[in-house]
């Protein structure tokens, strides 16, 4: 290693340049995504029209659609429709301005079609796409992003989902597993109870902690996930939902804590999530905000 004085004092001009090419030089690990591997089928979201309807891009376009094209309108339609309206508004009418548009734009130029966007060709981007293999596609972007691994957003009471793991969907290594556990905090015992009936374990609170065991096992998750709802209490204030239902206080401290000092599992834990604030929107987040 160079000593003291064999270090050089950088100038001015020079500064710029040595931080970037360090900042470029760095793997990135991406701790929270909505992202499957292909092994997890139509779960998989990818392509340009999974990119052109993602709900900030969404809810960007509502904002210059037309008066005629409603919500409810919009929603009915197909995901390439959908797409080919988002496009037309905001990449052919307008110039791409806000970070989400912009991000498409650095995302295609990246994968070297910049010519097509110049062009404004969807149909071609879209021909592109077609011609791609899902899992050598993902090892690109990763690779382009220069992502060691990113975490997933995985939902153990979701029975799509959970169909996925019991079909013994292999998952790459540059794909790790969090575990979302939202009912618990919405003490949504009812959710929890069908879940655990459908896999046979008891409905009861060590029954709910064995369910969260065997899920944590089965995808190897490196941390623990919630939203609390907007209306959450935590403690005395707290009630149950329904008669005889635990309370949001009680699975927490029953069962994810315990779980996670058990288990050795970080919890991230989103605060005061207001839910379809706009109902309308719900396929593009629901208008969701906070409190």
């Amino acid at each position: 290693m160079a000593g003291i004085e064999d270090s050089k004092v950088l100038g001015e001009d020079e500064i710029h340049a040595v931080v970037k090419a360090a900042m470029d030089s760095s793997p990135v690990i991406d701790l929270h995504t909505h992202l499957f591997p292909a092994s997890h089928g139509e779960l998989m979201l990818w392509g340009i029209d999974a990119l052109l309807t993602y709900h900030y891009l969404v809810s960007e376009y509502f904002q210059v659609a037309p008066a005629s094209v409603t919500h409810e309108d919009f929603f009915k339609m197909s995901k390439v429709e959908q797409a080919t309206l988002v496009w037309d508004e905001l990449f052919v009418k307008r110039l791409p301005v806000s970070e989400a548009q912009i991000g498409v734009v650095t995302t295609l130029t990246a994968l070297g079609l910049e010519h097509m966007v110049k062009a404004k060709d969807l149909v071609s981007i879209r021909k592109w796409f077609a011609e791609q293999d899902p899992e050598e596609y993902v090892e690109k972007v990763l690779k382009l992003a220069n992502v060691q691994y990113l975490v997933m957003t995985n939902i153990p009471f979701d029975p799509t989902e959970a169909s996925k793991w019991d079909a013994g969907c292999k998952v790459p290594a540059t794909f790790k597993a969090a575990l979302r556990i939202d009912p618990l905090l919405k003490g949504d015992w009812g959710t929890i109870c069908t879940c655990l009936k459908e896999k046979n374990f008891p409905e009861t609170l060590e029954g709910c902690k064995d369910y969260l065991r065997a899920w944590a096992k089965r995808m190897n998750v490196i941390y623990l996930m919630a939203s609390t709802p907007a209306d959450f209490r935590y403690g005395a204030g707290d009630v149950a939902k329904e008669a005889g239902w635990p309370t949001a206080t009680e699975l927490i401290d029953k069962v994810m804590v315990p779980i996670a000092e058990e288990l050795q599992l970080p919890l991230a834990m989103k605060l005061g999530a207001w839910r379809s604030m706009a109902p309308s929107l719900d396929c593009c987040g629901g208008g969701d905000g906070l409190v």
